[in-house]
């Protein structure tokens, strides 16, 4: 008898009432996906698989990922991934297939194919948690060989990309945003934030009443503000 693995709330989903399911949105817009399949045996039934590959140093936050949203008991599964560099290196996946998804997600933007159509949420709860996930996903902070500190966002849908915009801009940050598509068939978006006042801003908006984090990008934070 094949295993009975639990199912998502999407009611939970569909009417956020916890910071932690912000969260798991923001880290669904940039390193989730929603696919539709039809499986072999069947021409009519469509199965709705929500996905999330991660580096396999962040298995951590995938399986705090599915603690959150109840399905824990599933497997996480390995797998080598070959980058533009040509570097292999190694992913985490965790998969659920339940009816449902994709109606329940797309009320926050999050629909199949979504690479170039991500729309940034409307009215999200929590916004400063959800945000928290997108860092985590999409996000970086470094320091250039001119010792300038840099915190960026990068992404392919510039509606989504100009919902992040404007939400810097709203907490006191000097973002600019560009457009490139070096290496690319579709246009990619870059938003970055320069200057000590703009990145303690958007620290502290990312990290307040924080429950849930990339610890390594934290830290990294941490480093460069001396905190």
């Amino acid at each position: 008898m094949p295993k009975i693995y639990n199912r998502i709330d999407l009611d939970r989903i569909v009417n956020i009432k916890e910071p932690e399911i912000s969260y798991v949105l923001g880290l669904i817009s940039t390193d989730g996906c929603i696919k539709l399949q039809k499986p072999k045996k069947s021409k009519w039934l469509t199965s709705e698989i929500l996905q999330l590959d991660l580096s396999e140093l962040d298995r951590q936050i995938l399986e705090d990922y599915a603690k959150i949203l109840g399905i824990d008991d599933r497997p996480i599964y390995i797998q080598n991934k070959k980058q533009a560099s040509g570097v292999i290196s190694k992913q985490v996946r965790l998969s659920v297939c339940q009816s449902g998804i994709k109606e329940a997600f797309s009320k926050w933007g999050i629909t199949p194919n979504k690479t170039f159509d991500l729309k940034y949420p409307k009215n999200i709860p929590f916004e400063s948690h959800f945000m928290r996930g997108v860092f985590d996903g999409d996000g970086s902070i470094f320091t250039t060989k001119q010792n300038k500190h840099i915190a960026s966002f990068c992404g392919s849908s510039k509606n989504f990309m100009k919902g992040v915009e404007k939400l810097l801009i709203n907490i006191g940050t000097n973002p600019h945003l560009k457009s490139y598509t070096e290496g690319y068939n579709e246009p990619h978006y870059d938003i970055r934030i320069h200057g000590k006042v703009s990145i303690e801003n958007l620290y502290n908006y990312l990290y307040k009443d924080c429950t849930i984090c990339l610890e390594r990008k934290k830290k990294r934070f941490d480093k460069i503000l001396g905190t």
